[in-house]
């Protein structure tokens, strides 16, 4: 009974895709901001270019994680390209929400940085599933 309330979820919901999607979301997270860290403690970088630069790191790492694991799909330069624009509007977001939350509240840029990444996560996963990934393979 339980493997076939399991099986149904998994075929309408995608659990097991949303599991795979979020581990590597853990993963792009991770990598955003320990190398957010590095850069601001150790670089001449600002804190806006060393947003970008983490942030354009864990979205390469994600964007062959998901082709790969995620959504199991080939890679291929329209994709590539589709990911890229999308990643854009999400870089474009996770600065303003940054820039937002440092500037008009004072937020340490770790706390502004994880408040970021929860709205931004839920935006990516949506465009990932609907647009990016949403043609398989044969």
């Amino acid at each position: 009974m339980i493997k076939r309330i399991h099986s149904f979820i998994d075929r309408k919901l995608g659990f097991k895709e949303l599991c795979r999607y979020g581990s590597v979301g853990i993963i792009g997270s991770l990598i955003d901001l320990a190398l957010l860290n590095i850069l601001v403690q150790f670089t001449k970088l600002d804190i806006y270019h060393s947003i970008v630069v983490a942030f354009l790191c864990s979205v390469i790492v994600s964007y062959f994680l998901h082709c790969s694991w995620t959504f199991r799909v080939a890679r291929g330069a329209t994709r590539l390209m589709v990911y890229v624009f999308t990643a854009t509007f999400s870089l474009i977001l996770n600065v303003v929400i940054m820039y937002f939350f440092m500037e008009h509240l004072n937020w340490w840029y770790n706390y502004a940085k994880l408040t970021a990444l929860l709205i931004v996560v839920a935006w990516n996963y949506f465009v990932s599933k609907v647009l990016i990934f949403k043609i398989r393979n044969n």
